[in-house]
């Protein structure tokens, strides 16, 4: 009988642990882009923790591995302090190139942005 009770309790943390997981995704995940076409993900969007690789074509010296801080910001040589918590990675990627041509630096660049790590959403169940 006690074996069943602790079993019960084991399934219904892990049960609400699922549901405060969904609720935080739902809330905080990538979310659905207008005009998105049933059955295909949405793209990914860059949240604060997130670990991403910067790379420029043919401009290695600006290779660059950062963790998007708490702000949503990364700080890029050249240009400095740039925000792209929220955005996709082609739009993250878009708003560095925009920022590297203006600044006169580089007459067209080719931005790519990988993600090496997501933080993610964390849950804890206390009880």
């Amino acid at each position: 009988m006690n074996v069943q009770r602790n079993l019960l309790r084991i399934l219904f943390l892990l049960a609400s642990a699922l549901a405060v997981h969904v609720h935080v995704y739902a809330q905080d995940g990538a979310k659905p882009q207008p005009g998105l076409q049933p059955g295909l993900q949405p793209e990914y969007q860059i949240g604060s923790g997130d670990n991403i690789r910067v790379t420029v074509f043919q401009n290695p010296d600006l290779t660059l591995e950062t963790r998007v801080t708490e702000n949503g910001t990364i700080s890029y040589p050249l240009i400095g302090s740039v925000r792209i918590g929220g955005l996709t990675i082609s739009a993250a990627a878009a708003v560095i190139a925009k920022a590297l041509k203006d600044s006169n630096f580089i007459q067209e660049p080719q931005v790519n942005i990988s993600l090496l790590a997501n933080r993610g959403n964390q849950v804890s169940v206390l009880g």
